[in-house]
């Protein structure tokens, strides 16, 4: 008969959460069965049991630490006692935000919406459990959904955070609408064309798929998509409120330029205080060779301060085969943006006929 034994036999450090279920095995052999277990120091986690086999378990009701051991007996009477286990109980998992709630984006403007795990055993492991995404956003190991929204629309979803416990929460619903501003030229802006092989400024409005326009290191290049929209001018909010450029002797301009606050000129260089603003906005983009100016962040536009209705147009050159290529054309004499064809066929433009 081999003496009484019992296990674990060397100190242990076990983990726990609040309200998931405990365990914890603690095994006699040798001696005469049957064998009897009862707590010889320390303290049990609060709301977990010993029972009658070794085993001490339940639902942990509160966060700490917890050191105990445990002794069993045989029919002898003889005696043998656990080394020290240490229980640590963690604050359940859980993450936030627990409720739902609602968000805004803007198409081609960074997105972020974070969502954030406590609690349970670390590390987390972050997953969508319903719904989706933003177009072009993403979710990242952090539990942060980022991108830049492709699309306009409204955008549903939850996020699970799981941890090594194989424990999971779940956020409420984030409902994410994603608007389109505009970034276009306004109604009666002269493009730079080729027309009866001359350049000329021909009327946007006047321009269909086809027509050919002069782009900045590109040469001439056809129309590939062009509409229209309506807006009305929002002088709180610089993207969706057009913007104005006046004629001087030396900007260059062949009249006044009137553009959405969130369109672009192409300049060589910007200054420090628009890389500042600009830098704010998370906007650093270049086309080839040239920097992205916003018209809206740029002191050598003036703000419209009216509430009118505007038209709005917008034109892509054919591109060699990649749809995220953009062009620089001349507008009223200015080099300024034209959107990707991705970027332009996510915005819901009216065909021009």
């Amino acid at each position: 008969m081999s003496a009484l034994s019992i296990s674990p036999s060397s100190n242990i450090s076990v983990t726990g959460e609040v309200n998931v279920p405990y365990s914890q095995q603690n095994t006699a052999s040798g001696g005469i069965p049957p064998y009897y277990y009862l707590v010889f120091s320390g303290t049990l986690p609060s709301g977990t049991t010993l029972n009658a086999t070794g085993v001490v378990s339940g639902i942990p009701t509160s966060p700490g630490s917890f050191s105990y051991q445990i002794e069993v007996f045989d029919a002898l009477g003889d005696t043998a006692i656990t080394a020290t286990i240490t229980a640590t109980i963690v604050s359940a998992l859980t993450i936030t935000p627990s409720s739902n709630i609602y968000v805004t984006g803007e198409v081609n403007v960074p997105y972020s919406q974070q969502n954030t795990a406590s609690g349970g055993v670390t590390p987390y492991t972050y997953s969508v459990f319903s719904g989706t995404l933003p177009f072009g956003t993403t979710l990242n190991a952090t539990g942060l959904v980022s991108g830049i929204p492709t699309s306009p629309g409204t955008f549903s979803y939850q996020i699970r955070v799981g941890d090594v416990g194989g424990n999971t929460a779940d956020t409420g619903t984030i409902t994410a609408t994603v608007i389109d501003n505009p970034s276009c030229f306004n109604h009666d802006t002269k493009i730079l064309c080729l027309k009866n092989m001359e350049e000329q400024y021909v009327p946007i409005q006047n321009l269909r798929i086809g027509n050919l326009v002069k782009t900045h290191l590109h040469g001439y290049r056809k129309i590939s998509c062009i509409g229209k929209g309506i807006m009305r001018n929002n002088i709180n909010d610089w993207r969706n409120c057009m913007y104005k450029m006046e004629k001087t002797e030396t900007n260059g301009l062949i009249e006044d330029l009137i553009v959405t606050g969130g369109h672009a000129i192409l300049v060589d260089e910007l200054t420090e205080e628009e890389k500042e603003l600009q830098e704010k906005e998370d906007f650093s983009i270049k086309i080839d060779d040239k920097h992205l100016l916003l018209l809206g962040l740029s002191d050598k536009f003036i703000q419209m301060k009216d509430s009118n209705i505007y038209t709005y147009y917008h034109l892509v050159p054919e591109n060699n085969g990649d749809d995220d290529q953009r062009f620089g054309i001349w507008a009223n004499g200015v080099l300024t943006e034209t959107p990707s064809k991705n970027q332009f066929m996510s915005h819901k433009y009216e065909d021009m006929e």
